[in-house]
């Protein structure tokens, strides 16, 4: 069941989440880059023509996110990658290790498929490659959890960022999944409780959603869903093939943004009719971090502490917002 609906009691009455899932609506950021959107039915599809980055949640996160997209250059020189899967995401994993294959060291594509892995499992494979360089996570999904295999056993944001020692380092990696509802983020004050006299509290068990821990962890992109994520029992179709096509279109020398709105443009491109679930794969799947995010050697940054670079471009753009309305820049484009 797709049906966005079922998941709106997770998130408190009267908020946007809520009410966005209440009425059965998709969460995209496609209409920041289609000038043009399709008309279908009495509604309208948005498919890129630029790439569009959403950077969250926390202002010190959003900071250290462009700090190390300036340190790198916004480039990532991968050694390692790690594909996971399992049940009718099999195949779909395959074919992303595969398209992985030509941007990393012959051998360096790691795989965890299979339909008896646990999180322990997952934690171990990740933790051997130092955090992979790429990262394809491919599993039943929450906004703060990741499904083993038994449908049971959770691998939960907290897991991933304990709030004693924080995430593991992720700076300038990609990260990218099929899973349900995995890319929604949550803003902290829906579960935050404050008492009289003392500072507020987080309730992070509800509030640390995968797009912000991957922030917390300096992750130079992370593409996932905003909704149910969709595949084939029998072939890699729908969500899985978005990220195929993602996957490949990295490895081919895409930036982040381009490789996210080629993938949604050739599939778009290859429907002689499309449907509900078209329209819905194609509008969920969201990249999060700056969408000139790409692969290749990295050149050191003439102001190796970034603190100078980072003030300097914030002026600049402070200061220019105030004088001309936002328009994209090189095919990209950046939400905060």
């Amino acid at each position: 069941d797709a049906n966005q609906s079922v998941i709106a009691g997770m998130f408190p009455t009267g908020s946007a989440l809520n009410g966005s899932f209440a009425t059965e609506h998709i969460l995209t950021d496609d209409v920041y880059g289609d000038s043009d959107p399709v008309p279908w039915l009495n509604d309208e599809l948005f498919v890129p023509e630029i790439g569009v980055g959403r950077l969250v949640e926390l202002p010190d996160e959003v900071i250290g996110l462009i700090t190390n997209s300036m340190d790198n250059n916004a480039t990532l020189d991968p050694a390692t990658a790690l594909s996971t899967a399992y049940d009718f995401l099999t195949d779909g994993g395959n074919a992303v290790a595969d398209e992985l294959g030509p941007a990393v060291a012959p051998g360096s594509v790691d795989t965890l498929i299979n339909d008896t892995w646990t999180t322990s499992d997952l934690e171990s494979r990740i933790a051997g490659l130092s955090t992979p360089d790429l990262l394809s996570l491919n599993a039943h999904f929450g906004p703060n959890e990741l499904i083993a295999p038994d449908l049971v056993t959770e691998y939960t944001t907290e897991n991933f960022s304990p709030q004693a020692s924080g995430p593991p380092d992720y700076t300038n990696k990609v990260i990218f999944s099929v899973g349900c509802n995995a890319a929604i983020s949550i803003a902290d004050n829906l579960f935050t409780t404050t008492a009289p006299g003392e500072a507020p509290v987080v309730d992070r068990a509800k509030a640390l959603d995968w797009s912000q821990v991957f922030a917390q962890a300096g992750a130079g992109a992370w593409m996932g869903n905003t909704g149910f994520g969709i595949g084939h029992k029998n072939t890699v179709g729908l969500t899985e093939l978005i990220n195929v096509y993602f996957a490949e279109n990295l490895a081919a020398g895409m930036t982040t943004g381009e490789a996210n709105w080629y993938a949604k443009q050739r599939y778009f491109a290859q429907l002689g009719v499309y449907g509900p679930y078209d329209y819905k794969v194609l509008m969920q799947t969201t990249l999060y971090g700056m969408p000139w995010h790409s692969l290749g050697e990295v050149v050191p940054d003439p102001d190796p502490a970034g603190a100078q670079g980072a003030a300097a471009a914030q002026l600049e753009a402070t200061t220019e917002s105030a004088a001309a309305p936002l328009t994209p820049v090189n095919g990209t484009a950046t939400l905060q």
